[in-house]
């Protein structure tokens, strides 16, 4: 059983009007994901909930956070790129984590319903 860190894009880019419905399918594939790790038979780590703006946690914490979880864990996988998920990649390469970019890549551990 592996504990997998979820790295992914939080903060929306581009069109100022789609930033909501943006944040939200990030958060959305980020529990998707979660719960296709938890199957797997694995414990997914989703640092986005952190970084829900009902959350209320400032901004400069959010790296400390992440990199004392991602230090905890076995694998990475990769939802997508950003600036801040590729430098999470990085760190994880560098340290010997296994790095994901596909659920199909993940092997099964006596997977759950």
């Amino acid at each position: 059983m592996m504990k997998i860190y979820i790295a992914g894009p939080f903060t929306p880019t581009g069109d100022p009007e789609e930033a909501a419905r943006q944040m939200h399918m990030n958060f959305m594939r980020a529990g998707e994901a979660g719960k296709a790790i938890l199957r797997l038979g694995h414990l997914p780590f989703v640092p986005l909930v952190a970084k829900h703006p009902t959350a209320k946690i400032p901004p400069p914490f959010y790296n400390e956070y992440d990199a004392k979880w991602l230090a905890c864990c076995d694998a990475l996988f990769l939802l997508d790129h950003s600036p801040q998920s590729d430098k999470e990649v990085a760190w994880a390469e560098a340290h010997g984590l296994r790095v994901f970019y596909s659920l199909d890549d993940i092997p099964v551990d006596g997977a759950r319903p």
